[in-house]
Order: structure tokens, then C-alpha cells, then sequence
């Protein structure tokens, strides 16, 4: 599958949901973690939800890149919480 065509699968439509709902909630991490980083936070909430978001753009376009975009930010979130 290229660049956002039409699922033909069952599978392929769980994975553009999932996508949709991956995005959804990266970018509200990406706002609000640049609102904390510019009151002098964290900038953990930016660079994990640019992740998030660039893993379900991914996803949406049938990456199997946009899953391991995604793992990736899930470690980098076990490694902060270390």
C-alpha cells in the first residue's frame, strides 16, 4: 500500500483505525509538551510525540516502519522512566 490508498483488507482498515488513533493522540503531546518545555519543563513530551504522530502517518500509509517508530518511542519511554 502506498501513500494513503483505500485498505483493501479487514486488517489493512484496523491498522488505518489504529493509525487515526495513534495520531490522535500524538499530537496533543506535541501541543502540551511544547507548552512545558517553554515554561522550562521537559522537552520528553515533544520528542515522544513527534514519534507518536510520525509512527501513525506511517501506519496510515502501510509502513511497517510506523509499528517500529512507535516500539522505538515505547523504549525510549521505558528508558526515561529508569
Amino acid at each position: 500500500m502506498s501513500a494513503f490508498t483505500a485498505p483493501q483488507t479487514a486488517g489493512g482498515w484496523a491498522t488505518l483505525a489504529l493509525a487515526v488513533v495513534i495520531i490522535a493522540l500524538g499530537l496533543p503531546l506535541v501541543y502540551m509538551g511544547a507548552e512545558l518545555a517553554f515554561l522550562g519543563g521537559s522537552w520528553y513530551y515533544i520528542i515522544v510525540g513527534l514519534a507518536v504522530t510520525a509512527a501513525g502517518v506511517l501506519m496510515a500509509m502501510g509502513r511497517v516502519a510506523g509499528g517500529m517508530l512507535y516500539l522505538a518511542a515505547v523504549a525510549f519511554t521505558w528508558l526515561w522512566a529508569l
